[in-house]
């Protein structure tokens, strides 16, 4: 996923053996993690077909699985209770010192706190999962694709959105491929970690928030970004690099509004 590769025109000649055929959903998971250019400038070619459905639902077992592995580790599981009860108590101290609740109402509202806030509880452990569903479907899909329609459009490109619909489903396999091993590199560390500038700094040397921030944009994120730029690019006959730059900064923008801000 190098600038070459992205600054490669969607106008060069696909595959001879590619070409001839149509493309399966073999060919849109090897592709999307090797090179999708080629791949997705087949998809272009042939008639609207959805083809999201699939892949989309391997991201959303991958989530669901990546959510369980996390709920079952007590580790993780401790440290996320304390993160969400000392985050839930600030705020109720912010509103007792503003005067917007008594003592005795911010002293109830920190024990329902560490009530619904615990992650072993049922409703917690509900709420995780409904999560993983609505993230998955509202803002890696739905959002995203919106925004890849905006840009696209921009850029005068000739597509539909079905495909799309279908570039997004195959980039998400990589996200959720990143997912899945950063869950696994938390259980092993015993604290939130994924491949990024978090392995390198702590919560103590950066605070709290731009550690939050380093680790959310890891090694995944870039290469999902790129493999979605130049699925995107090829579907559309735009060039990659601008669709890149502006994706990176949608979603470098995006992290920083929910680690940095809040």
């Amino acid at each position: 996923m190098d600038e070459q590769n992205l600054n490669n025109s969607p106008e060069q000649p696909v595959n001879e053996d590619i070409a001839g055929g149509t493309l399966t959903f073999t060919d849109g998971v090897v592709g999307i993690f090797s090179g999708p250019t080629e791949p997705f400038t087949l998809m272009r070619s042939t008639p609207k077909k959805s083809r999201w459905l699939l892949p989309l639902l391997i991201v959303l077992i991958a989530g669901l699985l990546a959510n369980f592995l996390r709920m079952r580790d007590e580790e993780l599981v401790s440290k996320m209770q304390t993160i969400q009860i000392s985050k839930i108590n600030e705020q109720i101290d912010d509103k007792v010192k503003k005067g917007e609740m008594t003592q005795e109402q911010g002293n109830t509202a920190k024990a329902n706190a560490e009530k619904f806030a615990n992650p072993k509880s049922a409703f917690f452990q509900i709420i995780s999962y409904i999560t993983v569903i609505i993230r998955t479907l509202i803002f890696n899909l739905l959002l995203t694709s919106l925004i890849a329609l905006i840009v696209l459009k921009i850029l005068k490109g000739d597509f539909t959105y079905t495909n799309i619909l279908n570039v997004i489903a195959f980039a998400l396999l990589i996200a959720a491929a990143g997912e899945i091993i950063s869950v696994v590199l938390s259980i092993v560390m015993g604290d939130f970690k994924t491949l990024s500038l978090g392995l390198v700094f702590t919560k103590a040397s950066i605070g709290e928030k731009m550690y939050n921030f380093l680790n959310t944009i890891d090694v995944f994120t870039i290469w999902y970004t790129a493999a979605l730029s130049l699925a995107l690019a090829a579907i559309a006959k735009v060039k990659a690099l601008p669709v890149f730059i502006i994706f990176l900064i949608y979603f470098i923008g995006m992290t920083a509004l929910f680690t940095l801000a809040f």
